[in-house]
């Protein structure tokens, strides 16, 4: 039994490899490669805790290639593997092995991320009971004995929250998200994989919260506590994404792109005063260490909210010339076109002022 046990470990790790290729070939030769290694197991007595625990991993590894393959069937496949690889999990002795509590959880995570692809109704509700599931089995592990611990329970938030979200539970998503990010928090400073959960958690953080300042907007409700969080999360999340391209790191640069429209959309409409000072900050590296000049998509989201907001002053007229009032908006129009000259400068330096 023993060398068959070996035999199927270095088949999965075998598979694991040609997974890795990602490409449609080699992700249907690992699925292969799985299902081989679960018919060998099965000559196997069950009563062996070794076998099950292999099984489990087969089942789960089949999951994760069904998973990444496009054919829309292949999802509903890699549910069913999960399904397969928890029955097993579950018969092992998980109080007694942090490391088997930690892949049932995995197992739950990965099943409600295929669930959640298939953006069905029925698949979100049960993508975010698998979320759940993940987080209950998660959460007993000392996340500091393991770094996998901390990822896991972290991403399983995660993706809890972005499951609400497209459930259209943005109140909920909330707190999923400040738990992802809190979980992510102590180390995203020097682990990527944390930095890229903690980054994506405070996205979906910024969505919900802008969903919340859509209704509040519509129903006339006040908006000023709901854009002050969004904008302390979008100037944290970028701010972490600099530390990190200071450091010679661009990985995150990507989603800081989009967290940057998100966070111009939303100085220009709730907090404009500020929108001037929150485009430089951000995109100046005279201003800023890990700034990032050079990125198209960075210089259309500050145009179109700089110019949008120039037009709208522009665009008023004002009584009382000499107000207060009427000096705060001149002033915002001057740090305004500071601003998109200063832009301007920035891309032409950058990016030859290509539009």
């Amino acid at each position: 039994m023993d060398e068959t046990l070996s035999r199927a470990a270095a088949s999965i790790a075998h598979g694991q490899t040609l997974e890795s290729q990602g490409t449609p070939a080699s992700l249907a030769d690992a699925t292969r490669c799985y299902d081989e290694v679960i018919a060998l197991l099965r000559t196997l007595p069950l009563a062996s805790e070794p076998v099950r625990r292999e099984l489990a991993r087969a089942w789960m590894n089949r999951g994760n290639a069904l998973q990444r393959q496009p054919a829309p069937i292949a999802l509903a496949d890699a549910v069913r593997a999960y399904d397969e690889a928890i029955a097993f999990y579950r018969t092992l002795p998980l109080d007694k092995n942090p490391d088997d509590r930690n892949s049932l959880g995995a197992v739950w995570m990965n099943r409600g991320h295929a669930l959640y692809a298939q953006a069905d109704p029925a698949s979100l509700a049960e993508s975010a009971r698998s979320q759940r599931e993940a987080i209950e089995m998660l959460r007993p592990l000392p996340l500091d004995a393991n770094r996998s611990f901390r990822i896991n329970l972290a991403a399983a938030w995660l993706n809890l929250a972005n499951s609400l979200l497209a459930l259209g539970e943005p109140a909920r998503a909330l707190a999923a998200a400040r738990d992802a990010i809190a979980l992510a928090a102590p180390a995203e400073d020097n682990d990527p994989a944390l930095a890229d959960i903690g980054l994506k958690a405070r996205r979906a953080l910024c969505e919900a919260l802008g969903r919340q300042l859509v209704s509040a907007d519509a129903t006339e409700q006040p908006t000023e506590s709901l854009a002050d969080e969004a904008s302390d999360v979008v100037d944290d999340a970028l701010a972490l994404a600099r530390r990190w391209e200071s450091r010679g790191v661009p990985l995150f640069r990507p989603i800081a792109a989009r967290l940057f429209r998100f966070g111009a959309q939303l100085y220009g409409a709730h907090l404009p005063d500020f929108l001037a000072e929150f485009v430089l900050e951000h995109l100046d590296p005279e201003r800023s260490a890990g700034a990032m000049p050079d990125g198209e998509e960075f210089y259309l989201a500050a145009g179109e909210a700089l110019a949008r907001a120039r037009q709208d002053l522009e665009n008023r007229r004002t009584v009382f010339l000499e107000s207060p009032e009427t000096t705060r908006l001149l002033e915002r129009l001057r740090d305004l076109r500071a601003a998109e000259l200063r832009v301007a400068e920035l891309r032409n330096q950058h990016l030859g002022g290509a539009v």
